[in-house]
């Protein structure tokens, strides 16, 4: 079981609960609380908010911030051990939403937002010059400007070409992490999401969800 393949649940369900005509809110937050174990949810006329732990993720990144206990908080799932707080960090979940409630609306897109950047892998090629970063494995690609737009993609490769489904990413600009990560809903269930995980080398999502 991955982080990314009960997203896509989530999605699915919450898809099906924003078409009705009178929104159960109530609804929903547990639905983020039993699935991903969600909280903080903010409603919006054109967004629903929700933050989640990201167990390890400081440990990770090699820093040590000071965050709230109880937005990093991680006790184990599974006869998984709990991870000291201190060692995590949290991601915000934003589900942006278009249409009307009388026409029914829908997720448009997703992002993530990382209380601390995700780094960039070290084998990737940097030209310090122009401001851009290249990553290649078997599996995906990442190209990113850092300088000037901030604005970086993330391809998983079919058959050894870039496919068309993407992860679009924001990068940080004054170094080489990605700040949030933002990508259509339709691309869940295709492992693009999972592979970026793999790829950058952190997989601590798939701890709240195992």
């Amino acid at each position: 079981m991955t982080f990314e393949s009960k997203l896509k649940e989530v999605v699915e369900a919450y898809g099906r609960l924003l078409r009705l005509e009178d929104f159960p809110e109530a609804e929903v937050r547990m639905l983020f609380e039993r699935v991903l174990e969600g909280r903080e949810v903010e409603f919006k006329e054109e967004y629903c908010r929700v933050m989640i732990t990201a167990p390890g993720l400081q440990t990770h990144q090699g820093v040590n911030g000071m965050w709230d206990e109880e937005k990093v908080k991680y006790e184990g799932k599974n006869g998984k051990p709990p991870l000291a707080p201190q060692g995590n960090g949290f991601v915000t979940i934003c589900f942006m939403e278009e249409g009307g409630r009388r026409t029914g609306r829908r997720i448009e897109k997703i992002s993530l937002d990382w209380s601390n950047k995700l780094k960039f892998p070290e084998q990737g090629m940097h030209n310090r010059s122009s401001g851009t970063y290249m990553y290649q494995s078997e599996r995906g690609c990442i190209s990113a400007e850092y300088v000037d737009s901030g604005k970086g993609y993330y391809w998983l490769k079919e058959d050894g070409q870039l496919g068309k489904d993407r992860l679009e990413l924001k990068v940080a600009l004054t170094n080489d992490a990605v700040r949030w990560i933002t990508f259509d809903p339709k691309i869940l269930g295709k492992k693009v999401l999972t592979t970026f995980f793999e790829d950058i080398g952190y997989t601590g999502l798939d701890l709240l969800v195992e």
